[in-house]
């Protein structure tokens, strides 16, 4: 396996001089740690599991599953998945080690758990993933080609980016790069432009010969850059979804996601990235706001990303229950914190507060409510017939693009009227805790 280049440091903006790469690893230890983040579904742990000790990747990992809530089934799971591995390959060089590690603090959610799993770890590359995800048998070996490969090609040293959104010079160019496709799936297709902001002009055809990197749109002139690193700070790899041909709701905004700027089940980070932006922020709890959060800290930090397209995880789209749409409102409230600590990124890449569609419809509700009170009949017409005309387009809107079933339907027309008054419940909640004007 290649070395690293010892003497190359990473020197992003706000990051110098403190992110060298590190030696290379002596035998039998692991040059990188996958962290499995798992709900207790042993079906897809178990999927999971099974791709991640398939990996032809000629070198020591380890595999952390990390559990929010401790459950003693995915404890012996992963005890009997261990012992297999030892039995198979009991004096091999290589392979995976697995390592189960519960959370028992009292700080739940996404980010605690996280945070468990990579300083839990001895490696120095840390590989983040969930067990609903299925990892092609060559996702590591393409990803830590990115942190262990010199890049002294002149093309490759191009393909070297730092992480930025909506940054590229020609911001009308959409620039489409085709996500390697496991079978049996329907590639994600991820607009580049919107992940990658380019830290010299690039070549597209020798940027993908030499480095395996995506087609990347020429930017403006950046000269005033010092140099360009031999290696990155952190990699992202593609997310392999398929949508069925008549999704749900819940099917649709995951597919949507996954080809977002940042999909948090197939991001490789240096350790030292990690340490120094102090890991994933716990308050969040929600995956999407937690992942968003680092993100945008990446963004800040001028952490050097590459692209990886070949590493590929495939995402199945599960069902929700069709109350789902309703109990996923209460991450609004934390919601209120991401917007405090990036209010400009939060209004440029997720929305802008208020929300006016969600204050029109509880103003008409609560209208109609007053309105009956005081017996004004034409007022409590107008305005209830406001409130239902209101839902009626918000029905609408969900509804589009998805399955027509009667239990669909059903779900859409049932949840469309609670939605509202909860989004604004709950964004007034985050704004009272977190003393932010977001609603």
């Amino acid at each position: 396996m290649p070395t690293r280049n010892d003497s190359s440091v990473v020197s992003g903006p706000g990051f110098a001089p403190g992110l060298a790469p590190t030696k290379a690893a002596p035998a039998q230890a692991s040059v990188l740690a996958v962290v499995v983040v798992t709900s207790g579904d042993l079906d897809q742990l178990d999927r999971n599991l099974d791709a991640l000790l398939r990996q032809d990747l000629r070198a020591r990992y380890d595999i952390l599953i990390v559990e929010d809530d401790p459950d003693p089934a995915t404890a012996r799971m992963v005890a009997a998945w261990s012992l297999r591995q030892a039995a198979t390959s009991p004096t091999a060089p290589h392979g995976a080690r697995l390592r189960y590690l519960p959370n028992h603090g009292r700080t739940r959610g996404a980010g605690a758990v996280r945070n468990l799993g990579w300083r839990a770890a001895d490696a120095q590359i840390i590989a983040f993933t969930v067990d609903d995800t299925v990892a092609a048998v060559d996702w590591l070996r393409h990803a830590m080609a990115a942190f262990t490969a010199p890049l002294t090609d002149r093309a490759a040293r191009r393909a070297i980016t730092s992480l930025g959104l909506g940054l590229n010079a020609d911001a009308d160019a959409d620039v489409n790069v085709d996500v390697p496709t496991l079978p049996g799936t329907t590639p994600v297709r991820s607009n580049v432009a919107e992940v990658v902001e380019v830290v010299e002009v690039v070549d597209a055809a020798e940027v993908v010969d030499a480095a395996g990197a995506a087609d990347l749109a020429d930017v403006a002139d950046l000269a005033d850059v010092a140099d360009v690193a031999d290696v990155a700070d952190v990699a992202v790899g593609s997310v392999d979804c398929r949508l069925p041909s008549h999704p749900t709701e819940a099917q649709r905004q995951c597919f949507e996601r996954a080809g977002g700027a940042f999909v948090g089940c197939n991001w490789f980070y240096r350790r030292s990235v990690l340490e120094r932006l102090g890991g994933f922020d716990k308050r969040f709890g929600d995956p999407f706001l937690t992942d968003t959060d680092l993100y945008f800290r990446l963004l800040e930090a001028g952490a050097r990303v590459l692209p990886v397209p070949a590493a590929t995880v495939a995402h199945p789209l599960l069902a929700s229950p069709w109350w789902a749409s309703v109990t996923q409102l209460s991450a609004l409230r934390n919601a209120a914190l991401l917007f405090k600590k990036h209010p400009q990124r939060y209004r440029d890449h997720i929305g802008r507060p208020p929300h006016w569609h969600d204050l029109a419809v509880v103003f008409a509700l609560l209208l109609a409510a007053g309105a009956l009170w005081r017996r004004h009949e034409v007022l409590a017409v107008a305005a209830g017939g406001s409130w239902l005309v209101l839902t009626a387009m918000l029905a609408i809107r969900r509804l589009r693009g998805t399955a027509k079933s009667a239990s669909h339907v059903s779900a859409v027309l049932l949840t469309a009227p609670m939605l509202p008054p909860l989004a604004l419940f709950w964004r007034l909640a985050g704004a009272v805790r977190h003393r932010v004007p977001y609603a």
